[in-house]
């Protein structure tokens, strides 16, 4: 028996041996990222930075109507 057949081992083996994949798509990973920025920052008011949505392609009048939705109060849309 050798090592990448043994149980603990094909187990590991099969997560080494595959190819890491994103979880996400790049314009959803940085919708999800810029809500949890500001859902902590806007209350304190601190800026919350629109880097990561301008790379993943987003408008600035789509990052405008991002903000007003995400910093709004719950049940206000």
């Amino acid at each position: 028996m050798t090592l990448a057949r043994s149980k603990p081992f094909g187990v590991l083996w099969l997560f080494l041996g595959s190819k890491t994949r994103p979880l996400a798509d790049k314009c959803l990973e940085a919708l999800r990222a810029y809500a949890e920025l500001a859902r902590v920052l806007a209350p304190r008011g601190k800026a919350v930075p629109t880097t990561t949505l301008e790379e993943a392609g987003f408008s600035s009048r789509q990052i405008a109507a991002l903000k007003r939705a995400v910093t709004a109060p719950a049940g206000v849309l």
